[in-house]
């Protein structure tokens, strides 16, 4: 499994962050302020242990994830997303699986949401945005889970009702991020057009 971050115009390795004062990394995704939420999974100590620097990027596919337990149970973060945290991972049937935190751009749109269809799985939930004393912007942040072609639509409206957004494609292993703009028809599921 590779670990990586979508961001408006790019498909790239996910980047980890060593937590200040402390010997262990997290991958942070989302944001923090009213109404948003920062998602975090943690990178197993066995992948940082020789790591002097500070940001850790994710470049190999020999991943996996486990889910953090307390007992049997499955731990969650106050927003009810499973915990899990980055371990290595040899078995070679996964290495073209990927593990995506997709940051879906914050554009001051209205009602941002996104679908996801084929092969992948949304793990987690975060939130990116503003929070602002005039408008507070919120956009999701999902984790999700790839395990072959699928495709990630996201759209909102702006202030006059047109709607927005991106039809990502992935298919074969490479990715096909369209540029941002008025959402073609074929594509909308969500938008609520005036």
């Amino acid at each position: 499994m590779k670990a990586i971050l979508i961001t408006e115009i790019v498909a790239k390795p996910a980047i980890a962050v060593r937590v200040p004062g402390k010997d262990y990394f997290n991958i942070k995704h989302g944001s923090i302020g009213k109404g948003l939420h920062k998602y975090s999974m943690g990178i197993a100590k066995s992948l940082t242990e020789d790591i002097e620097a500070d940001h850790l990027k994710l470049e190999t596919c020999n991943f996996d994830i486990l889910p953090i337990r307390k007992g049997k149970d499955i731990q969650k973060d106050r927003f009810g997303n499973a915990m899990y945290y980055l371990i290595e991972n040899r078995n070679s049937s996964q290495r073209s699986d990927l593990l995506a935190f997709w940051e879906i751009p914050d554009k001051g749109l209205n009602a941002v949401s996104f679908k996801i269809d084929g092969n992948v799985v949304e793990l987690a939930k975060g939130y990116n945005g503003k929070d602002r004393e005039l408008k507070t912007t919120k956009v999701p942040a999902p984790v999700l889970e790839i395990t072959g072609d699928c495709t990630l639509t996201w759209c909102g409206t702006d202030d006059d009702g047109v709607c927005y957004g991106q039809h990502l494609v992935y298919k074969d292993h490479e990715w096909v991020i369209p540029v941002y703009r008025e959402l073609p028809e074929e594509h909308r599921f969500d938008c609520k057009i005036k």
